[in-house]
């Protein structure tokens, strides 16, 4: 089955229909209205994940590429990213970027990262901006996106109890934390500092 085939007809099928064909040429045809206003949200990520040169990143709900790009910078031509989304009309801007870019370290997936073969132990970070609030199964997901992460490996996200909220209350999380736990709920109006979890395969994100 490819990778397309799968998120079409997958768990998250009622997303990819959404997002290609309503919500991705929506904000295609925003002209980057909504990136510009998230653009706090994309700083504090990028401030909070601790990104490192060297490092391979994977970034879920990679969209059009308004985080992939300064993601790619922090982890230099030593590092490497690679987004991911179900939304082809948003990578077709995102490839653009890119393109225009002239960035070499940078991969896009038009897949669905909820039940996408990765390969294991590659990832450093795993980042996304909102993307990974629309699984189906965000416990399947996790463990699902927990196998490609290096041992001692870590996630960041910004989390909002309402979409569209001031970034001011983003938490970003561990990926040793538990599904349920109190820093995968946590809404503080400050940000927490990003803990890394000791060096062990974590079993699950959250």
């Amino acid at each position: 089955m490819s990778e397309i085939t799968e998120a079409s007809t997958g768990p998250n099928a009622a997303q990819y229909e959404y997002w290609n064909k309503v919500a991705g040429p929506r904000r295609v045809g925003w002209g980057g209205f909504v990136e510009r206003r998230v653009r706090a949200a994309n700083d504090l990520l990028l401030a909070r994940s601790a990104v490192a040169p060297g490092e391979t990143v994977l970034e879920v709900g990679c969209g059009t590429g308004a985080a992939t790009l300064p993601l790619a910078e922090a982890v230099s031509e030593s590092g490497r990213v690679v987004g991911i989304d179900l939304s082809e009309p948003m990578l077709a801007v995102a490839r653009r970027h890119v393109a225009e870019s002239g960035r070499r370290n940078i991969s896009l997936l038009h897949a669905d990262a909820q039940v996408y073969g990765f390969v294991p132990d590659t990832f450093d970070l795993i980042a996304s901006r909102f993307g990974v609030m629309f699984f189906s199964d965000p416990v399947a997901a996790f463990r699902n996106l927990a196998g490609a992460v290096k041992p001692g490996g870590r996630q960041s996200r910004p989390t909002h109890p309402a979409r569209w909220r001031s970034a001011t209350r983003t938490t970003c999380v561990p990926s040793s934390a538990q599904p349920g736990s109190t820093a995968s709920r946590s809404t503080a109006r400050r940000p927490t500092s990003l803990v890394r979890p000791r060096r062990r395969r974590p079993s699950t994100l959250a």
